[in-house]
């Protein structure tokens, strides 16, 4: 998105069909589900949507600071501008999620994304959503080359970026999954990593 005029340069969604799957599939298993749909026009507003009040809902918001707007989906997916969906997500316990994986996997294969995000949250999203795409796109635009950038990631839908950026940091309290890809393990989120790495690297003075 092109800031401040808020502009999509580029999107890369799911299928309304795909997320339409999703929300069934989370309804028979007994799952939270929440989507993000784009509005009409890819308006720059991107909802969050849930059918269930449930504690996941909350603790979602507690971590994010983003509320599910609570509505019926049924009637999200019978309309006809709706261009596709950000993202869809399953909020549960891990054994439940390998489940869930399991389902989009054997039905979908390699058309969709596939991330655990945190350990209670599972995204599916469109085959051209990774980060590692969004930066490459970002970094052609704007003519930055891959020796002149640094990315940092903790979580499986990090890896995307491990071959397009220069140097990959992992912090310590990542998954092991993704610190097997760094260049370099710094200090754990808890400790500020992130921060404490490029005062030292840049050289910088640490901000009181």
């Amino acid at each position: 998105m092109d800031m401040p005029d808020k502009k999509f340069l580029n999107t890369a969604l799911l299928d309304v069909n795909v997320a339409e799957f999703g929300v069934n599939l989370a309804r028979d298993m007994g799952v939270y589900c929440q989507i993000y749909v784009t509005g009409e026009d890819n308006e720059s507003r991107i909802p969050l949507l849930a059918e269930l009040d449930s504690p996941h809902r909350e603790w979602y918001y507690k971590v994010t600071g983003v509320l599910a707007e609570l509505v019926d989906l049924r009637e999200i997916f019978k309309q006809p501008k709706l261009p596709g969906c950000v993202k869809t997500m399953f909020l549960a316990e891990p054994d439940i999620l390998a489940e869930v994986r399991l389902v989009f996997e054997k039905n979908f294969g390699g058309s969709v994304l596939i991330a655990q995000t945190n350990r209670t949250f599972l995204e599916v999203t469109g085959p051209n959503a990774s980060k590692g795409l969004g930066l490459k796109f970002v970094m052609e635009n704007y003519s930055i080359a891959k020796e002149e950038i640094i990315a940092f990631g903790d979580e499986e839908n990090d890896l995307s970026m491990f071959s397009v950026a220069g140097f990959f940091v992992v912090p310590s309290s990542g998954k092991d999954m993704v610190k097997a890809k760094a260049d370099i393990v710094i200090g754990p989120n808890t400790e500020d990593g992130v921060a404490v790495f490029l005062e030292e690297f840049f050289d910088l003075e640490t901000v009181k």
